[in-house]
């Protein structure tokens, strides 16, 4: 039989042993663990050397120019006169063929073509207020909202030999929907000089409304429009067709641009 003493003493051997067990281990598994690599210090460099820098040259392609997007002609070409003005003043009428062209199935506008008997130049696009002859050709105009916009016609001159209808067949074979329906000069902002409320429905709205044109001259390369805004209104803007800038601006008799001038 043990005595409580023996008891003790086995339980501290077993425990002595289990101890010594862990511990020789964990001395054996740090052994085996790779050694650590030393640790880099940075050493700063008063004067670095810049790096050398990789440049990738990128190749420019040409442009690629857009093909022709074409409309078509919807109804018969129709015979009308039109006024086509002189730098100086002079009004000569001359003949042209109206049509109403369609693209993509749903865009609709009116289109001309004319002739101007003593330069042979030739206007064949979209239908405007007036026509002009430049030194560069025959120019268009028509008022939008509130913005006079110009385009320049693609088929400048007539060939020899060709009639007026010989020119509307030309026209007629290849419309460029975007000079139809799209503008290819600058436009000339008129709601800058006129009163803010000028082109709207009426006095007091914020709508744009129906502007009308009371007179159009051309006189000593000015444009001259007497303009009637929907309210009622009235206003003549002088516009020179150089610059295609507004030079001078009159309103219900008085003149409002440039501001502080003499009449």
């Amino acid at each position: 039989m043990k005595t409580k003493g023996t008891v003790y003493v086995s339980i501290f051997i077993m425990l002595f042993t289990l101890h010594r067990g862990i511990a020789l281990a964990d001395e054996n598994a740090t052994k085996n663990l790779p050694k650590p690599k030393p640790l880099l210090r940075y050493k700063f460099d008063p004067h670095p050397k810049p790096e050398p820098v990789v440049s990738a040259s990128i190749e420019q392609s040409a442009p690629v120019e857009r093909p022709p997007e074409k409309a078509i002609a919807k109804t018969a070409w129709n015979s009308m006169k039109l006024n086509l003005y002189f730098p100086a003043g002079e009004v000569t009428v001359v003949d042209a063929k109206r049509a109403m062209v369609e693209f993509n199935g749903s865009f609709q506008n009116a289109v001309v073509v004319f002739v101007n008997p003593r330069t042979g130049n030739v206007l064949a696009g979209r239908e405007a207020d007036f026509y002009f002859e430049t030194d560069e050709g025959i120019v268009g105009g028509w008022l939008g909202l509130s913005i006079l916009q110009w385009y320049k016609s693609s088929n400048p001159k007539i060939k020899p030999g060709e009639k007026l209808d010989d020119v509307v067949n030309r026209f007629a074979k290849n419309i460029d929907a975007r000079e139809v329906f799209q503008d290819s000069e600058p436009v000339t902002d008129l709601a800058s000089v006129l009163r803010p409320n000028f082109f709207t429905a009426f006095e007091n709205s914020s709508a744009m409304g129906f502007t009308k044109k009371n007179k159009i001259e051309i006189k000593g390369r000015v444009l001259q429009l007497d303009l009637e805004s929907g309210w009622g209104a009235k206003a003549s803007v002088w516009v020179s067709l150089d610059t295609r800038e507004v030079v001078k601006t009159v309103e219900n008799g008085k003149q409002t641009f440039p501001t502080g001038a003499t009449q």
